[in-house]
């Protein structure tokens, strides 16, 4: 049995070379968003956004579930060999695992790599070749059948931006190659889709003039002229002028086409990148932390090298990010930024520094070891800052160190991480004086009027700077609430942490994000704290509430405190035993005991469903 997914025009679905695509609108979403990340988890929360928005229904769980099992009897075309095409990655997400030449977009993918490294080893024929192959994958325009929803929609823009990329170095490799006759009537019918795109202009001005076409080549920059200033109100670029007075004088130089890119952007060093998030200005009640991170990178003669390690909602990536951008003039040479959340793989966050310094359609090695390589010997001689957020494992940073001696890397970790040669940096909650400061930053006259309520909704968050946020921007979204209002409601029974959710920040999917780094006994050692447990617990107790051993117990509770899912009560064992007593921050155990409801209602819609 063939099956084959297209996403480079319609959505279409071949199984042993019959038509079998889902006709159901939502299905074809969900197949769409997966066929376009092919063998990578997509998270279960992207998967409802762009199902459903922000918004979506009671059992969306069991409604997700059920349009799995769909695409994978339609893959497979029965129940029984269908396990493997739709791989479920338990309180993580979904992947759609095929094979790469099954899928239009992983050939086309392949195709234009393997024609920039042609490209790039000076073999233009062959590059010429691969880029063609590439863009015959394409049918129209990417899921031009499809109605794409928020997460689905930038990969649509994505991949139309790949092809127009790879389109524009074929023609350009074609120039050098001296295929201007066979370039024009192509490029009379770009420029007609694109009035204002001074690239294709700009060739088609030079395929004209090298097939003795030399007036209708100025007739063609004097309608892009034209175009820019009514549509745009711009006048041609520099470059583009410069090819127009070449035309006139009659100076263009036959072996390279003015305004490409590619082909020279490749054998040159790009433009320093500067990826930081924006400077949040003011971070309260980490001052000491900042001047220890800021001293260090600042200092750096070798490789500098400092790890930021807090529980969910504690401000790591914030912290990370006012630093960053306080230091980032000691680093001439470039910025770099990544979340690891949003990769696959070191690989992958290897690829698009690597793009960031040596330009877009720069050739990439295959293999992540080559990369890392590739990336310490580009930046050997450089002064470069790269900042990591949601960092898991030591593995990932070293992957992810530059070459320069002089250069830095500043991580935010989800777990601690030893590294003997780093300066580590733990951040806990806020006290309460600094929670109240954060407070009054946000909702100043508020917290001047209600004083007690403030005090007691900053012990209600317990000195998490991401609830404390979250409150404070209700309010202030809310004006006519009052802070007693919001205490309250937190007081009552019900879904506080809802309560304390804004925007981006939510303190739940944060916790949800570092418990699917568990494995299964940790998990359940999570859930059993959560669940057991509101004060401090001791290693004996927790043993005998887990029916294990005294050391096991404690090396599961250990591995919590790595991940900073609960902390040490003291720094101190206690007598007799030597074993620590370890604690649950509320608003982390209430994020615990909502995660494992959902589990269960998953594990109970999926029993359901099989009777």
């Amino acid at each position: 049995m063939t099956v084959g997914v297209r996403v480079l025009g319609e959505l279409e679905v071949v199984r042993d070379g019959l038509l079998v695509t889902p006709s159901q609108p939502k299905v074809r979403q969900l197949l769409a968003l997966l066929a376009v990340n092919w063998n990578k988890v997509v998270r279960t929360e992207q998967l409802r956004a762009e199902l459903w928005g922000a918004n979506p229904p009671p059992k969306a769980s069991t409604t997700l579930q059920v349009y799995v099992s769909n695409i994978r009897r339609m893959l497979a075309g029965e129940p029984r060999s269908a396990s493997g095409t739709v791989v479920h990655r338990p309180r993580v997400g979904y992947a759609l695992n095929l094979p790469e030449h099954t899928l239009d977009i992983a050939r086309f993918t392949e195709l234009a790599r393997s024609g920039r490294a042609e490209l790039d080893a000076g073999r233009l024929e062959e590059a010429s070749a691969a880029f063609r192959g590439a863009l015959e994958e394409w049918r129209g325009g990417p899921l031009c059948d499809l109605d794409p929803g928020e997460v689905l929609a930038p990969h649509v823009a994505r991949l139309r931006q790949e092809r127009a990329a790879v389109l524009e170095q074929r023609i350009e490799v074609d120039l050098v190659l001296g295929r201007h006759l066979d370039l024009i009537g192509e490029l009379r019918v770009l420029v007609q889709e694109y009035p204002t795109h001074e690239g294709l202009h700009a060739k088609l001005m030079l395929a004209l003039h090298r097939s003795g076409m030399r007036s209708e080549a100025l007739s063609v920059f004097q309608r892009l002229r034209a175009d820019l200033i009514d549509q745009l109100g711009l006048e041609p670029s520099a470059s583009t002028r410069r090819l127009h007075q070449d035309l006139l004088d009659g100076e263009v130089k036959p072996d390279q086409p003015p305004g490409t890119t590619s082909i020279r952007r490749a054998k040159s060093w790009w433009h320093p990148p500067a990826q930081l998030l924006p400077d949040p200005v003011e971070v309260i009640g980490r001052g000491a932390e900042a001047e220890r991170i800021t001293a260090e990178l600042r200092a750096a003669s070798k490789l500098a090298v400092v790890t930021v390690a807090g529980g969910p909602g504690v401000g790591t990536s914030t912290l990370c990010a006012h630093v960053a951008n306080q230091v980032r003039e000691s680093f001439p040479d470039g910025q770099l930024y990544a979340d690891l959340l949003a990769h696959e793989s070191p690989a992958e966050v290897l690829a698009g520094f690597l793009r960031a310094i040596r330009g877009p359609d720069c050739w990439l090695p295959a293999s992540e070891q080559e990369r890392a390589d590739l990336f310490r010997s580009w930046t050997a001689r450089r002064r470069m800052l790269v900042v990591l957020d949601n960092v898991t494992a030591a593995q990932q940073l070293n992957l992810l160190l530059p070459g320069g001696e002089g250069s830095a890397v500043l991580a935010g970790c989800r777990r601690r991480i030893a590294d003997p040669a780093g300066l580590a940096v733990a951040l806990r909650p806020l006290t309460g004086e600094d929670s109240l400061r954060l407070l009054e930053s946000m909702i100043g006259t508020q917290v001047e009027r209600e004083p007690d309520a403030a005090r007691e909704l900053a012990e209600l968050c317990g000195g998490l700077p991401a609830a404390l946020i979250g409150a404070a921007t209700r309010l202030a979204l809310r004006p006519h609430w009052s802070i007693s209002r919001v205490v309250a409601r937190l007081r009552a029974p019900g879904d506080r942490l809802g309560e304390l959710t804004a925007g981006r920040l939510d303190l739940l999917a944060s916790v949800e994000r570092t418990s699917a780094l568990l494995d299964a006994d940790q998990a359940d050692a999570f859930q059993r704290f959560a669940g057991l447990f509101s004060t401090a617990v001791s290693v004996p107790e927790f043993a005998r509430a887990c029916l294990i051993g005294e050391r096991a117990a404690e090396s599961r509770l250990e591995q919590l405190v790595e991940l900073q899912l609960i902390e040490v009560e003291e720094n101190r064992p206690q007598p007799g035993s030597g074993y620590f007593t370890y604690r649950m921050h509320p608003l982390i155990r209430l994020a615990a005991l909502a995660i494992g409801e959902r589990a269960q209602e998953a594990h109970d819609s999926l029993r359901a469903t099989i009777r």
